[in-house]
């Protein structure tokens, strides 16, 4: 007879036969064993769902390092010992108001550093239906009006921090026209004043300072309005350095103005929930303020909130969830193809999507309740190479047993059982010695992926060898299978039958063609 290993014959007299155990002749589906393996991972899979489903974006910082890193440390001291440190913990921003947004019709997400776009801008005709012109007095105190509101909004969400309650840190927001209006008082209402001042022992000393007239220029009222304004605007842009990049104009007309601000939101790497809160409120409450602001009509039709990377990690983490819902989408039907071609049956191929949802569901499960994860980036790409992973085993089962010359269910699952189980067992325990490689690594990122890896991995042999084979045991396909081509070739036949009787009928042929 045929020589079998320690680990086949296992499987052949084994296990095989506990799967394929019926206690009662007249009842031959109710095999107790089977049964129960089948409903107990059925049951696993159901709570890895509930578990996978409560998977959210983060809602707190993502770690790259262990707690005891040096890198961490460093953070921690910075923050803690110097008091620079913990200042530039806040996030710098820009309210820019003038553009519309980003012309992108030429750009390919795959070549991102080509192409990038250009900015489209708010009209500068007084006639247009959105237009940014700050000539009128009254645009230019609207502008001053919105500064000084969004100084003092305040902030209702978890992510403002410091204590302040407001969405602006105070003292750091600067004001284009509030500028202007210090550095036009200084230069049309200073006068030199020289004071000569005499010591006990009659010496000398000359000082020279430079005073502003009271009451010599009253910014409301007195601030030059129509081209004279963007004139002296030129001029005092090129006279400082730190409002240079905050005036623009492009072809003589101004096109945009910033406000420049640090934020009460937390800089780094925020979690999606924190950011995302800052994002929504400090948007609200500009468009808030523009609209019961006097002459904010002439501000743009859409300012926005520039802040970096920061709301840029937002979309991020957004594109990360959609991502996982969109790799779902295309995997799972291209493995369920993949294992029609394979195994030559739909119900095989059903089945094993049924035990690679379960692998996926408990995974993912897995992560949320037992290690206590968010939907971060490496629980993202788990997500769609667990797929990859939970095919491997089944296809490989499936295939075998739709080969057996057997034409009962039960021989069939205990020769795709004895010629296939060491392989796949093998084939699992090689990916975990792979995967243990990542358990020294410094960063967090692999470090969860060796996790994921090895609970994929167990997940996936163990749904294979005890869910999967037990379902076919239960209710596989039964008889001579054919493969994929043999079932392409038999429909074809059928699909030519049946026009050919098509056309019989519409010649008023009853019998076979003469």
């Amino acid at each position: 007879g045929e020589q079998l290993r320690r680990a086949e014959r296992f499987f052949r007299a084994r296990y095989a036969p506990a799967i394929n155990w019926a206690p009662y002749p007249s009842r031959p589906w109710f095999k107790p064993v089977a049964l129960a393996l089948v409903l107990a991972f059925t049951t696993l899979g159901a709570v890895g769902t509930a578990y996978a489903s409560q998977l959210k974006p983060p809602t707190e910082e993502e770690q790259w390092f262990p707690a005891d890193h040096m890198f961490t440390g460093f953070g921690d001291i910075m923050r803690e010992r110097f008091l620079s440190g913990a200042e530039d913990e806040f996030a710098e921003m820009s309210m820019v108001f003038g553009i519309v947004g980003v012309e992108r019709t030429n750009f390919t997400r795959w070549k991102p550093d080509q192409n990038r776009g250009e900015a489209v801008f708010d009209a500068t005709d007084g006639n247009a239906t959105t237009v940014f012109d700050l000539r009128t007095r009254r645009a230019q105190n609207a502008f001053k009006e919105v500064c000084q509101r969004m100084r003092e909004y305040p902030c209702e969400v978890d992510a403002c921090v410091g204590g302040y309650g407001l969405l602006v840190k105070p003292d750091t927001l600067e004001c284009l026209i509030e500028d202007f209006d210090d550095w036009y008082a200084e230069r049309e209402c200073s006068r030199t004043v020289t004071t000569t001042t005499t010591d006990d022992e009659g010496n000398t000393t000359t000082t020279t300072s430079t005073e502003i007239k009271e009451g010599c220029y009253k910014g409301n009222q007195d601030r030059p309005e129509g081209t004279d304004f963007y004139d002296l605007l030129k001029e005092f842009r090129d006279s400082s350095y730190d409002s240079a990049e905050d005036v623009g104009f492009i072809g003589g007309k101004l096109r945009y103005a910033e406000m420049d601000f640090t934020a009460t939101l937390l800089g780094e790497d925020q979690p999606y929930s924190t950011t995302n809160a800052y994002y929504a409120a400090v948007h609200a409450a500009l468009r808030d303020v523009l609209a019961t602001t006097p002459g904010a009509d002439k501000l743009g039709s859409n300012p926005f909130v520039f802040a970096g990377r920061r709301f840029t990690w937002v979309v991020t983490e957004q594109a990360l969830v959609s991502g996982v819902l969109t790799g779902f989408a295309i995997c799972f039907p291209v493995a369920f193809v993949v294992l029609i071609v394979a195994t030559g049956s739909p119900i095989l191929s059903l089945y094993a999507i049924l035990a690679i949802a379960f692998i996926v569901a408990v995974t993912l499960g897995f992560c949320q309740a037992i290690m206590g994860w968010a939907l971060g980036v490496a629980e993202s790409i788990a997500a769609i190479i667990v797929i990859g992973f939970s095919v491997d085993y089944v296809v490989h089962l499936g295939h075998t047993y739709r080969q057996s010359p057997h034409f009962s269910r039960e021989g069939k699952a205990s020769d795709s059982l004895t010629r296939m189980g060491i392989t796949v067992v093998a084939g699992a325990i090689t990916t975990l010695g792979s995967g243990s490689c990542m358990w020294g690594a410094q960063l967090t990122f692999f470090t969860k992926m060796a996790v994921l890896i090895t609970v994929v991995i167990v997940l996936s042999i163990a749904y294979a060898l005890l869910f999967f084979m037990p379902l076919c045991a239960l209710v596989g396909p039964q008889g001579e299978m054919k493969g994929f081509l043999g079932n392409v070739l038999d429909w074809r036949d059928k699909v030519g039958a049946w026009f050919t009787k098509r056309r019989q009928v519409a010649r008023g042929q009853t019998g076979p063609p003469r």
